[in-house]
């Protein structure tokens, strides 16, 4: 699984073994299984490549909402003007995020069950 959603694209995906020699895999050894919370890569084929045993993979990714202020979606552009108003008019305000602000970014927030991933 990947660390963030929504997910706008995969880059790329690396795998270095032990001792530090990397290689890039093919694009066409994966798909992404889309999902708003915990997108995921998934082998085209029978098996994602290995990684090696002390090795790692990297997954360069692009996330977000939208790639310019006008293709944002309209509750969480509100939600930024509207927190920006409340920080202008209340300056001594400390960590706290206004009511109205909470709910325009509830239905954005990942919900987990029962302690899952």
């Amino acid at each position: 699984m990947l660390p963030r959603g929504p997910l706008v694209s995969v880059e790329g995906l690396t795998i270095t073994d032990i001792d530090g020699s990397a290689q890039a895999s093919a694009p066409d050894a994966y798909r992404v299984a889309r999902d708003a919370q915990r997108p995921a890569l998934v082998a085209r084929g029978f098996v994602l490549p290995q990684i090696p045993v002390g090795g790692s993979a990297a997954v360069t990714f692009r996330a977000g909402f939208a790639d310019d202020w006008n293709d944002a979606p309209s509750d969480l552009a509100l939600a930024v003007l509207s927190l920006a108003a409340a920080r202008y008019e209340d300056r001594a305000a400390e960590g706290t995020v206004p009511p109205g602000v909470q709910a325009l970014l509830a239905p954005h927030r990942p919900h987990r069950l029962l302690g899952g991933m």
